[in-house]
């Protein structure tokens, strides 16, 4: 699945809000638009992809399944829940949100994506923070690997061999955290050394990081000005020497680790 170098992402966004700022972050060049279900924003984010003036066929649209729905029959009802929060008729892109190892659902669950693709509710099925392992028991079970596995990556946490096994099998890499959940990331000596010496923002040298490296960013703003400045983004070009620098950055993991924390 060929995905934009940046998506707009909705993470905290309230049904009102998400209408008016994805309707004009679409407006404004975005191309994908990712929700969730456990982001309660469903709805909004729909009216926002209707409301756009957009093409419905232009725009992807992924959401994801949260973890209490997995199994089988009951990610299929929460699948259709997810559609008519939506409004729509299909969803481009819709995930396994984690992979809740100790629960063993995620293989069910994936089967009940297949099923939904078969039938065209679904264009590509995804997952979010499944590790080389869980994408490799997709692949024994299924005989695929999933099209887009979203995960966290950002400078100083560069998930080299979790990037390089999707890129080679076809698994297209997308990252969340790319700028740092607002935990000092953006502050940083490194990374603000950069930004200037390409007179962008701090969060445009992480994004453009990302970008070089093959990965599709998840970018949140309600500010028109920094959600233009995240798109544009990926046209900065880092040196080598710059991108060093990033990888090195002695940051570490920023949110949950899918293979001990869970999330429902």
């Amino acid at each position: 699945m060929k995905i934009p170098a940046v998506a707009y992402g909705t993470w905290k966004l309230d049904d009102a809000h998400a209408a008016t700022c994805v309707a004009r972050a679409i407006g404004d060049g975005y191309r994908m638009v990712e929700t969730a279900q456990r982001y309660h924003n469903e709805y909004g984010v729909g009216q926002g992809v209707l409301n756009s003036g957009v093409e419905r066929e232009e725009v992807l649209v992924a959401s994801k399944l949260r973890g209490g729905d997995q199994g089988l029959e009951q990610a299929r009802r929460a699948f259709f829940a997810t559609l008519r929060n939506l409004g729509l008729d299909y969803i481009d892109l819709y995930h396994i949100h984690w992979p809740l190892p100790r629960l063993g659902l995620y293989l069910e669950s994936y089967e009940a994506l297949m099923q939904l693709r078969e039938e065209g509710f679904i264009k590509n099925i995804g997952v979010c923070n499944f590790p080389i392992a869980h994408l490799q028991k997709i692949r024994e079970e299924f005989g695929e690997y999933p099209a887009v596995n979203q995960f966290e990556v950002h400078p100083g946490f560069a998930q080299i061999d979790l990037v390089n096994f999707c890129l080679e099998n076809d698994i297209a890499p997308q990252g969340w955290g790319v700028i740092g959940r607002g935990k000092g990331l953006l502050e940083h000596p490194d990374v603000k050394k950069i930004a200037a010496e390409h007179s962008c923002s701090p969060a445009a040298v992480c994004i453009a990081w990302a970008s070089a490296r093959g990965i599709s960013s998840v970018a949140k703003s309600a500010n028109p000005d920094r959600w233009k400045d995240n798109l544009s983004a990926p046209r900065i070009k880092l040196s080598e020497n710059n991108m060093r620098t990033l990888d090195q950055i002695a940051v570490g993991r920023l949110g949950k680790d899918p293979e001990v924390d869970e999330e429902y």
